[in-house]
């Protein structure tokens, strides 16, 4: 295994994956899926390169240079783990699930400590700060781990996890966003994330009371809102707990459905229209940055297959991911040590782990709806 983490420093010639410009065929034509399924395995196998063997994975990196740079996540460390673990289960790899073990033991080891019969993420290991966001991306890889690795983590730290995750929230359905060593819950800082994270969290473990509770209150919150925020990790949520919910509940079904619904129609409505044959064709933005196109695409495209047949933003929807799947296409490291990662933008040599796991989710996703719908 070529670890990326103990060589990263070595400078590498390779071009960028933008010289040569990539020419890609139409969208949903068989060509287009074969370069877009070839990109995701790049990435997962640049994940996985990326994580070293303490589990650890090399979180920011200059692409051209080898440059190794500053900083380390571990909501994001999560977040790769995740979308890693999501593509084992459609394309199982040795070395992917070699890289999942390690990442988690490295996550229990240093980061998950207990607090009662509770197993919070601590943001770093002196355990002064936990993040609601933490334990729900937490939940989210590890339960998505178990289906791929059994016996990965015990069910008793799945279930502590849960338990802080329920701990933080309050009786409206919303969170506390942190949790002080000494100082307890705490609501200071309020995180759009974060409440959508933990939802997924418990969803993936089949926890939804918490959950239901959670998306009830955002959509409560934001009920008759012109505008509100691209929240796609509660996209993501939500199109995993509708079918769940008993045939009984269609107030609570509603509710939900047109707050997805508004989330999507105002991605949409903000989404920058560049001309065709642009670099920036497809990009949400107009600065050619990856990942808020990605995790844009990730919230548009949970929402597809749960929009009627004949509903108007599902044209739209397909319209926007054709073209933002194709402009994260054009972004990839074809080439050299750090092939498979997703940098900041069109013009940026910065690479980090989460910019390469959005982008990676990105495009599972389409290629999933596109083989149900048989194109």
């Amino acid at each position: 295994m070529l670890a990326l983490a103990a060589c990263a420093c070595a400078r590498s010639s390779a071009p960028l994956g933008l010289a040569p410009p990539l020419a890609l065929p139409e969208a949903h034509s068989p060509a287009f899926r074969d370069q877009l399924l070839a990109a995701v395995h790049r990435s997962a196998d640049y994940l996985a390169r990326a994580c070293g063997e303490d589990g650890r994975f090399l979180y920011r990196v200059d692409v051209k240079s080898g440059r190794v740079l500053g900083g380390y996540n571990i909501l994001r460390h999560a977040g790769a783990m995740y979308a890693l673990a999501q593509y084992q289960a459609s394309w199982p790899r040795p070395q992917v699930k070699a890289a999942l073990l390690r990442a988690a033991r490295y996550l229990r080891r240093e980061h998950m400590l207990p607090v009662g019969d509770m197993l919070p993420v601590w943001s770093e290991p002196r355990r002064r700060e936990a993040k609601l966001g933490g334990a729900g991306l937490a939940l989210m890889a590890l339960g998505e781990i178990e289906r791929v690795a059994p016996g990965t983590t015990s069910q008793a730290d799945l279930a502590a996890l849960a338990r802080f995750i329920a701990f933080m929230q309050k009786p409206d359905g919303s969170f506390y966003s942190k949790y002080f060593s000494g100082g307890g819950r705490d609501d200071g800082f309020v995180s759009l994330y974060y409440p959508g994270e933990a939802a997924l969290g418990m969803l993936v473990i089949d926890e939804r009371s918490v959950a239901l509770k959670a998306l009830l209150a955002l959509a409560k919150a934001r009920r008759g809102h012109d505008h509100v925020p691209a929240d796609h990790w509660a996209l993501l949520a939500t199109a995993r707990l509708p079918l769940r919910l008993p045939l009984g509940e269609i107030e609570e079904r509603d509710a939900l459905m047109t707050h997805g619904v508004q989330v999507a129609e105002s991605i949409l409505a903000e989404r920058v229209a560049h001309p065709a044959g642009s670099p920036l064709a497809g990009c949400f933005g107009e600065d050619g940055r990856t990942t808020p196109t990605a995790t844009r695409l990730e919230g548009l495209l949970a929402l597809l297959p749960l929009l009627p047949a004949e509903h108007p933003l599902r044209a739209r929807i397909q319209s926007a991911a054709d073209q933002g799947v194709a402009f994260l296409l054009r972004a990839q490291v074809r080439r050299g040590l750090h092939r498979g990662a997703i940098p900041a933008s069109l013009t940026s040599h910065e690479a980090r782990i989460d910019y390469t796991q959005h982008a990676l989710s990105a495009w599972m996703q389409y290629l999933h709806i596109s083989a149900a719908a048989g194109s």
